[in-house]
C-alpha cells in the first residue's frame, strides 16, 4: 500500500510540474507580454531597449507616451510578414497598453502582408502635411483587421494591396483618402457611429 501511495504521489508531482511553466498559457494568444529585469519575455519574443521609454518588441518599435504605448515604427529588415502587435506590455514593473499607432509607421513596407491591431488601440493617426499615412505604400499588404473600439482612422492611411476591410461599429472619424488607391477593395460598409468622414 505504502508503495502505491509513493506512486501516485510522484504521478502527482510530475503532473503539476509539467503544469507549471513560465511560457503564456495560451501560446496563439499573443496580447499581453511581460519585459522580465533580465531582457527575456514571457512570450519568448526578441526584446530590444532603445531607451527609457522606446524599445523594440517582436521587431516593432513602441514607446511610452504619458500611460499608454504608441507604435512608432518597424525593423525593416526582421519584420513578419503576419503582424500581431502586443495589445498591453509591462515593461519595468509597469503594464502599458497600446492605444495609438501613427502616421506613416509602416509607410512603404513590402514586407508586411497582414496585421491584426489589438483591440487597446483606439486611434490610427492622421497623416501631417507632408508626411504619409500608417499603412501607405504597403503595396502586400492585404489583409487588416481593425480593433473592436477603434475610433479614429486618419487621412492616407490604407494601400492598393488591401481586398478586405471590416469598420468597427465604434468608428467615429475616417480622414479624406483613407482608401485612396485601394483598386482591390471592391465594398465597403460604413457604420452608423460614424461622425466625420473628411
Amino acid at each position: 500500500m505504502k508503495n502505491v501511495i509513493k506512486i501516485l504521489a510522484s504521478l502527482l508531482f510530475i503532473s503539476l510540474n509539467s503544469c507549471s511553466s513560465d511560457e503564456p498559457q495560451n501560446p496563439e494568444n499573443n496580447s499581453s507580454v511581460i519585459i522580465k529585469a533580465d531582457g527575456t519575455t514571457s512570450t519568448g519574443v526578441v526584446f530590444s531597449p532603445i531607451d527609457n521609454t522606446s524599445f523594440f518588441l517582436d521587431f516593432i518599435k513602441y514607446e511610452i507616451v504619458d500611460s499608454h504605448l504608441e507604435i512608432i515604427g518597424y525593423d525593416p529588415i526582421e519584420l513578419a510578414e503576419h503582424v500581431r502587435p502586443y495589445a498591453s506590455v509591462t515593461y519595468q514593473g509597469v503594464t502599458y497598453q497600446t492605444r495609438v499607432i501613427r502616421r506613416a509607421v509602416f509607410y512603404n513596407c513590402n514586407r508586411l502582408k497582414s496585421i491584426e491591431i489589438p483591440n487597446t488601440v483606439i486611434s490610427i493617426e492622421k497623416a501631417a502635411t507632408g508626411s504619409y499615412g500608417a499603412f501607405e505604400g504597403c503595396t502586400n499588404l492585404t489583409s487588416v483587421k481593425l480593433p473592436e473600439y477603434l475610433e479614429t482612422i486618419g487621412w492616407s492611411t490604407f494601400c492598393a494591396g488591401l481586398t478586405s476591410i471590416s469598420l468597427p461599429e465604434s468608428l467615429k472619424t475616417i480622414g479624406g483618402g483613407a482608401f485612396y488607391g485601394c483598386t482591390g477593395l471592391t465594398s465597403i460598409s460604413f457604420p452608423e457611429s460614424l461622425e466625420t468622414i473628411g
